[in-house]
């Protein structure tokens, strides 16, 4: 009885091809596969690039309707022509924004000078902290006189051949 069920399998994908044609077949499958997911990986890399373009693409799309529907708006009710009341909204919008930065500039730039102290006393306590260990201390000197021998390394070079001129 066993036997009888092992004759009557079901094939779905066809009669079996065995020899070259399987192997082509199989062959053909596999590239199917591979192509469809190398074209998959290969649009969400796009996407994933051209992400912050499609965003900026977008906040001009709402900008121009945004001004659109407000230039439209002040026309009917001021008799204007949509163009010259377009210019005006995007000149008073010009001069709110600059007004605006002309107020914060002050301000901001003592924040940035408050952070860049802040941050030059953070970098300064980390320096210490990492002296404190020996390894480390012995790790960041090693990492400087790299870094100095290679911009040395670099620039002695471009000097040597500006100077045989």
């Amino acid at each position: 009885m066993p036997d009888a069920k092992m004759e009557t399998e079901v094939q779905l994908d066809g009669p079996r091809q065995t020899g070259m044609n399987g192997q082509r077949a199989f062959a053909g499958r596999a590239l199917v596969t591979i192509a469809l997911a190398v074209g998959i990986i290969a649009g969400l890399l796009l996407l994933w690039y051209t992400v912050n373009v499609l965003l900026l693409v977008f906040a001009g799309l709402l900008l121009a309707v945004f001004l659109h529907g407000l230039s439209d708006w002040l026309s009917k009710h001021t008799g204007l022509s949509s163009g010259w009341v377009l210019a005006a909204i995007v000149l008073a919008l010009l001069a709110i924004f600059s007004l605006g930065t002309w107020l914060l500039a002050p301000t901001v730039a003592d924040q940035v000078a408050q952070l860049t102290q802040k941050l030059l006393q953070a970098i300064d306590q980390l320096k210490l902290r990492i002296q404190s260990y020996g390894w480390a201390g012995r790790s960041l000197r090693n990492c400087r006189s790299r870094v100095h021998s290679s911009r040395v390394g670099a620039a002695s070079p471009a000097k040597s051949r500006t100077s045989s001129r």
